[in-house]
């Protein structure tokens, strides 16, 4: 990956919005679910491999992509995101796909509390996808994480390798 662009590469105009979107994209941050995970608990548990350190008094924009497998759609997941404090609302959309059903979205501007609760079909391909957006407070910091569970505590959802988490400092949007 280019980091930045030398003096002589390229006319000064160019090189110096070349770096400016350089530094843009190296702020930007993914991670991506190395393996699949499988759980049968209830209990909303962090996933430590989706998961990203914020800054105290920083807005962020985070996207993330989820594909679930079941067995059986009793295994349908429970979803949510372990947030530091946050200085006023969290805007959330959630959207959940699944083969042979409409197309579910919900949108909240709300204080965060409650857990996404999607009810999915047996077998693979249930896709959740959506974004978070909210501004941590001064002293708060601390990290955003991705929470799942098994929502009926009987059988198995399973997050599929190459799920997704990424993050944009908004602050560097509107700079």
């Amino acid at each position: 990956m280019i980091a930045y662009i030398q003096n002589g590469d390229a006319g000064e105009d160019v090189r110096f919005k070349l770096n400016q979107i350089l530094d843009f994209v190296n702020r930007r941050g993914a991670v991506f679910k190395p393996a699949e995970e499988g759980r049968t608990s209830n209990t909303l548990t962090d996933d430590t491999d989706l998961s990203f350190a914020l800054q105290d008094g920083h807005s962020y924009l985070v996207k993330f992509s989820l594909v679930f497998r079941m067995l059986v759609s009793d295994d349908s997941p429970n979803i949510s995101f372990d947030l530091p404090g946050i200085a006023g609302n969290v805007q959330m959309v959630f959207k959940q796909i699944f083969d042979g059903t409409a197309l579910d979205v919900a949108y909240s501007d709300v204080p965060f509390s409650a857990a996404f609760a999607p009810t999915f079909v047996a077998g693979s391909g249930n896709l959740v996808e959506g974004w978070l957006r909210f501004t941590v407070d001064d002293s708060a910091g601390g990290n955003v994480t991705l929470k799942w569970s098994n929502a009926s505590g009987a059988g198995t959802s399973y997050l599929e390798a190459g799920s997704w988490m990424e993050i944009t400092s908004v602050d560097q949007l509107n700079s």
